[in-house]
């Protein structure tokens, strides 16, 4: 049984401040390439994060105006790099503080995983939104990473 809760369920402590990095597809919205539409209760959490935390979205999307759109309705930063989750450089991208906590919210550990843990941050698996209009290699790549997160719970 899947005990993941989806994002809008989650809560984070007011203190400390924290970095927040937010996955978007997936996490926030379904992967739909062009869709810019959010549900009032993910803009109502981020929204509630936001009065205490430092949020991000931070995506391997490569769409990122569609990303800064989205992170512009909802009025927080967009990481803006031209790197990859899994690439190191990307560090050089988010604003780090060494005195304050890391999160990482998204959806598959293989991207947003490995990010926390090269941030050494407090990762949030989150179940995932779907819309069932996923291309067949987004279908693929959750497939993938669903297994992978089975394998690791046993």
């Amino acid at each position: 049984m899947d005990k993941r809760y989806y994002f809008e369920d989650i809560s984070i402590p007011d203190e400390p401040s924290c970095l927040i990095l937010l996955d978007l597809d997936g996490t926030l919205m379904p992967d739909i390439p062009g869709d810019t539409s959010i549900e009032s209760a993910v803009k109502e959490k981020v929204a509630q994060f936001s009065q205490h935390h430092s949020v991000y979205i931070c995506t391997n999307g490569k769409n990122h105006d569609r990303a800064r759109k989205i992170a512009s309705e909802l009025g927080i930063s967009f990481v803006d790099s031209r790197y990859k989750k899994h690439n190191k450089k990307i560090l050089n991208d988010i604003p780090l503080d060494p005195n304050r906590q890391t999160i990482v919210i998204g959806d598959k550990i293989l991207t947003d995983g490995l990010l926390a843990r090269r941030l050494d941050a407090h990762f949030y698996l989150v179940k995932r939104k779907k819309s069932g209009k996923e291309s067949l290699f987004v279908r693929l790549v959750e497939y993938l990473d669903d297994a992978i997160v089975a394998l690791i719970s046993l």
